[in-house]
């Protein structure tokens, strides 16, 4: 019994402390472009992760990956190899709403 109390604590503490890795940017009014710089806490740094929570009346890009409003809540990766990259929002097609980039670099 011991042994099982232990190994939920310790999975609780492992997903508890990869979720805090995320900052988070939101974005008000998706009508307008927004790009801001990222910099990694990595040395060697491959890969960009976000995620888009929110509500949008139409396709929006962000780092040129296209996000309809029917796929947010979804992990994305994309390659990066530089210790700075550049967290692009293109709004696209959507011109109503809000959303909020959860990200790890």
């Amino acid at each position: 019994m011991n042994r099982l109390i232990f190994l939920l604590i310790l999975i609780y503490f492992l997903f508890t402390s990869c979720n805090s890795k995320y900052e988070q940017l939101t974005i008000d009014d998706v009508s307008k472009d927004t790009s801001i710089v990222v910099y990694s806490t990595f040395e060697n740094p491959s890969t960009f992760s976000f995620e888009v929570s929110g509500k949008i009346d139409d396709t929006c890009k962000i780092m040129n990956v296209p996000i309809s409003k029917n796929e947010l809540n979804k992990r994305i990766l994309v390659d990066s190899y530089s210790k700075k990259t550049i967290l692009e929002y293109d709004n696209y097609k959507a011109k109503k709403g809000n959303l909020t980039i959860s990200y790890y670099y």
